[in-house]
């Protein structure tokens, strides 16, 4: 989402020269400007956006009960899409609709010192070790949800490892990589991050 702001918006940015009017027609023009063949509108929120912080929207729903006027229109838009410019408290709003990939996933987190938040006294050999069996246990078919309300020290282990659903990106490089590389119902390996073992199962 770029934002074109004008005086009187709603933003943190010192100095908006635009009135409304000015604003809009700014607006227009990197519209169009956006719609242009080999333009990334992602380069047009570096540049341009009065706003940077809120470049991405969360997900979207038309069941949202309280969803803005103003954020309706993203709605409408098919993948790929730029959106008219549309008026709003923080400004006028451009949108590009992007294709967001989602995955439902469940891990169980062997920590050890030494590793971001850890919780447990073992040392990484011993993390790694307990990790490796519980990966051997998984294979001998025990259930992925009662191991990781027995062994996972995330906080998702008492939910039997349940993460709920999130995108790509949203994950530390290692774990994000490893989910997205699985099908759903399949485990992986084992996954070493700055927060320890992982053990991660892709369920949708």
């Amino acid at each position: 989402m770029l934002v074109v702001a004008y005086q009187g918006a709603r933003t943190p940015k010192q100095n908006i020269f635009y009135d409304k009017s000015g604003a809009e027609k700014i607006a227009q023009k990197l519209t169009d400007y956006a719609r242009r063949k080999g333009i990334k509108f992602s380069d047009l929120i570096n540049q341009f956006t009065d706003l940077p912080q809120q470049s991405k929207l969360p997900l979207l729903s038309a069941k949202q009960p309280s969803l803005p006027d103003f954020l309706k229109p993203a709605l409408k838009l098919g993948v790929g899409q730029i959106s008219d410019p549309v008026d709003s408290p923080f400004g006028y709003l451009i949108f590009r609709r992007v294709l967001v990939e989602l995955v439902t996933a469940s891990h169980i987190l062997i920590t050890y010192e030494g590793a971001l938040r850890a919780t447990k006294k073992r040392d990484r050999k011993e993390a790694r070790i307990l990790a490796e069996q519980i990966l051997k246990d998984l294979k001998r078919g025990k259930d992925f949800a009662e191991l990781a309300r027995e062994h996972s020290d995330g906080p998702s282990g008492p939910k039997g490892g349940d993460l709920g659903r999130f995108t790509r990106g949203q994950m530390v490089p290692e774990f994000d990589q490893a989910v997205f590389n699985l099908k759903p119902g399949e485990v992986s390996g084992v996954v070493e991050t700055q927060f320890g073992y992982h053990i991660i199962k892709r369920i949708k």
